[in-house]
């Protein structure tokens, strides 16, 4: 097992590795997997209610999981994971020839403020977030010192809104560049590319008098379909909040795929020949803090000392806080 930083093999070779594609007509059936998402409502609001006292409280951002890190979670969903029309687009992408799908989510939203700027968490190898600390996950995110490690990911992104204000923001060129925008009306449209390094956001759904402002509604809010089959209601404990015509709601399919150059670089992900490990992230963490001058020093027991954690977590903030004002927002994507 590597235990130095000096002899890893490196997947990545810049923050920014993939370009965007777009692509039309995703999938061939897009009713038949609209009906199959629909019919499984009410779906859950993203985060729990411990999430949204951090955050300010809930927004109309509601969640369904399909296939979580290649387990199935809604019987049926995996028929739709292998799609030859996204695979082709990551491999343009990336310029990678092997692909591996293994998530799918959907979000569904209704009329509210744009989302921040920010990063995707990227995978990196050796990191099992069933047993790393998901905190040290963000903060080697963060801090931008463990690319070498990251796991190029793909992320497809495929979008379905009547609407006509609802968009999606990216920064392909870096956050000091222009950003793009892919603006609807969209329908089966999908964007594929590396959005655990390029900066993205949704954009604000609805005209902004129609905005629902966080905390509005309940943290136990759900989306429930109306019983004529068209309309959406949110409700929460005290009742029926809102209802929403389908144009009202934007609804985005989430694809996650790993996608390594050749062969070479796939093995290595399979045989963790080359894992990131504890001691590896103490040194370059430690190498670095001492190089940047902070006084902070790696404990004895740094994944158990809560002070550490907090001050690592101030050394390394949210990179998005360096670019953008509204990146302070407690909101992902």
């Amino acid at each position: 097992m590597t235990s130095s930083a000096s002899t890893v093999t490196a997947m990545r070779t810049d923050k920014i590795m993939a370009k965007v594609v777009r692509v039309n007509d995703v999938f061939d059936d897009p009713d038949g997997l609209l009906n199959f998402l629909f019919n499984r409502a009410p779906f859950n609001l993203i985060y729990g209610k411990g999430g949204y006292e951090k955050a300010g409280g809930a927004e109309p951002w509601f969640r369904e999981h399909w296939i979580t890190d290649g387990v199935v979670q809604v019987p049926g969903a995996e028929n739709y994971l292998q799609n030859r029309k996204l695979i082709d687009a990551a491999k343009e992408a990336f310029d990678a020839t092997v692909i591996r799908p293994y998530g799918m989510f959907w979000n569904l939203s209704g009329p509210m403020i744009a989302g921040r700027p920010h990063l995707d968490t990227s995978p990196y190898r050796g990191i099992d977030d069933t047993k790393w600390p998901f905190w040290l996950h963000v903060v080697i995110h963060n801090s931008q010192l463990f690319i070498p490690w990251a796991v190029p990911s793909t992320t497809g992104l495929i979008l379905f809104y009547r609407g006509s204000i609802g968009g999606f923001e990216f920064w392909p060129n870096g956050p000091e560049a222009p950003s793009e925008q892919a603006l609807p009306p969209f329908w089966n449209y999908g964007l594929v590319t590396d959005n655990e390094f390029m900066f993205h956001r949704p954009m604000a759904i609805g005209k902004a008098e129609d905005h629902i402002l966080p905390g509005t509604f309940g943290a136990e809010a759900k989306l429930h379909r109306h019983p004529d089959g068209r309309q959406w209601q949110v409700i929460d404990d005290t009742g029926v909040r809102f209802e929403w015509q389908p144009e009202t709601v934007r609804a985005s399919l989430v694809w996650k795929a790993f996608t390594f150059k050749d062969q070479k670089a796939a093995d290595i992900y399979d045989d963790h020949s080359d894992d990131l490990n504890y001691d590896i992230v103490w040194q370059v963490f430690g190498e670095d803090l001492k190089a940047r001058g902070s006084s902070l020093r790696i404990p004895a027991d740094p994944l158990n000392d809560r002070e550490f954690r907090a001050k690592l977590l101030a050394e390394y903030p949210n990179p998005g806080l360096r670019y953008f004002e509204d990146a302070r927002r407690g909101q992902a994507a």
